[in-house]
């Protein structure tokens, strides 16, 4: 299991690489898209920063990466989780403000 985790963690580090990519060409292709392209990007930039995405059908949409993690995590015998955003940021930010609130 010890393997398992080390690519676990590798996975969520290439996930955090991959957000930060999108981050960065969602304000790019403004400057340098067509105008009918902005839509379609901001519709997966919602589906990115959004913790619990759904359709239009109201099922919910997982990140393929997420999902890959969590396989992994069952592997591991760690915890699946809900949402790669709301796990690795949401959450310990809202951990972190409550500790600097409470100083």
């Amino acid at each position: 299991t010890g393997r398992m985790r080390y690519a676990v963690y590798a996975i969520a580090v290439a996930h955090f690489g991959l957000l930060a990519f999108n981050a960065v060409a969602f304000f790019a292709i403004f400057l340098c898209a067509p105008w009918y392209v902005w839509p379609l990007n901001i519709y997966i930039f919602r589906l990115a920063i959004d913790p619990e995405p759904v359709d239009r059908h109201g099922r919910r949409v997982m990140c393929p990466i997420t999902r890959w993690e969590n396989a992994l995590r069952r592997r591991a015998g760690m915890p699946e989780i809900s949402g790669f955003i709301k796990h690795y940021v949401v959450k310990p930010w809202r951990k972190w403000r409550r500790k600097w609130r409470k100083s």
